[in-house]
Parts: C-alpha cells; sequence; structure tokens
C-alpha cells in the first residue's frame, strides 16, 4: 500500500506541500515574486511561506474621497 498523500513527519512531505501550496496561490491570481521563491503578490496582498510557516500583508491602496 502507497500513501499519495503528505502526512505529518515524512520526509516528502515538505516537498508536497511546497509544489501544492503555490499553485493554490496561483489559481488565486497570485504571481510569484522572480527574485524570491516563496513571495507571492497580486500587486496589494504580499503572501510569503516558508516550510510550513506562511505570512500574509495587505498593502494600503489609494483612498478615495
Amino acid at each position: 500500500m502507497k500513501l499519495h498523500k503528505a502526512s505529518y513527519g515524512l520526509k516528502r512531505s515538505p516537498r508536497l506541500w511546497y509544489q501544492l501550496f503555490p499553485t493554490a496561490l496561483e489559481e488565486l491570481g497570485m504571481m510569484p515574486v522572480p527574485s524570491v521563491n516563496c513571495l507571492f503578490t497580486d500587486g496589494t496582498i504580499l503572501v510569503l511561506f516558508y516550510v510550513n510557516d506562511c505570512y500574509g500583508h495587505r498593502t494600503e491602496g489609494q483612498h478615495h474621497q
């Protein structure tokens, strides 16, 4: 029997996560920053991920009056 999913503690789990998460971000309209492999943006939102940690930040846009 072979497990086809990532499971906590498996040696290949981080690699599977690294393959899955960027694909999901791209499906949401995020684009990778060429010089930083783990940073994605859509112009107003930044998403940084490393191993199993993820950080998001929203930049302030122009204020409308």
